[in-house]
């Protein structure tokens, strides 16, 4: 069971998630997993832990797998599956943002073909479009090889 500094933290992981718009439940079970001893755990583990129900952790840790948080690892010995933070996890949700960026620029693109050449709508849609490729570029390629040269010059 966690101590009351770790639960504290634990709390303030949900509201953290829930401000970048994610569930509560969710940012409690990862903050677990980013300090918990061992690195991976259970569905009962994290049950306990989190005292929720296994059916609720089933959910979320599928919820965190699919979005690059975590992952599955086999417990040696047993059927069991086991969770933890996935390795360069930051680096693939970093990537899939970019990814959204860019949809979104498609879509305001498309938006823009179908209004055609009306000016008050292709303002708001041209301005729209250009803040996507703007944070596309920014957030984008460049923004990753920093990080990997950061990660490389052991500043982290």
């Amino acid at each position: 069971m966690p101590t009351d500094d770790e639960s504290d933290y634990l709390e303030r992981f949900g509201l953290f998630f829930e401000m970048a718009g994610g569930n509560r439940t969710a940012g409690r079970m990862f903050g677990w997993l980013l300090i918990s001893e061992p690195p991976d755990q259970s569905i009962t583990e994290l049950a306990e832990v989190l005292q929720v129900s296994k059916a609720s952790v089933s959910t979320v840790i599928r919820q965190l797998q699919q979005a690059g948080f975590v992952e599955r690892v086999p417990a040696p010995g047993t059927r069991q599956h086991r969770y933890q933070v996935k390795a360069d996890g930051w680096l693939q949700i970093a990537q899939s943002r970019i990814g959204f960026l860019s949809a979104g620029r498609d879509l305001s693109q498309l938006g823009l073909k179908i209004i055609g050449d009306d000016p008050a709508r292709g303002e708001r849609l041209g301005e729209f479009a250009d803040f996507l490729a703007f944070m596309e570029k920014e957030y984008g390629d460049e923004l990753v090889r920093r990080w990997q040269r950061y990660r490389e010059e052991g500043n982290a």
